[in-house]
């Protein structure tokens, strides 16, 4: 069950950049981030699982983008 801990809105206009945000925590709160109003920026180092959450942002009706890190390559 997810609740939103934000007021409605409280986030619209802003833009939130998440590291990691495509799974596990960082995910719930880049999910959190964008019911609030945000626009999301999602950034991890595998674009396999960035994808699909910005696409699950993206399908509620908030703007997401997911892109890779080069952090941690050698």
């Amino acid at each position: 069950m997810s609740q939103n801990i934000f007021a409605d809105g409280v986030l619209k206009g802003r833009v939130a950049f998440v590291t990691g945000g495509g799974t596990g925590i960082t995910g719930g709160i880049a999910r959190a981030f964008a019911e609030a109003g945000a626009s999301v920026a999602l950034v991890s180092r595998r674009m396999d699982h960035l994808q699909p959450a910005a696409d699950a942002i993206n399908n509620n009706g908030t703007r997401s983008r997911g892109r890779r890190s080069p952090a941690g390559s050698s």
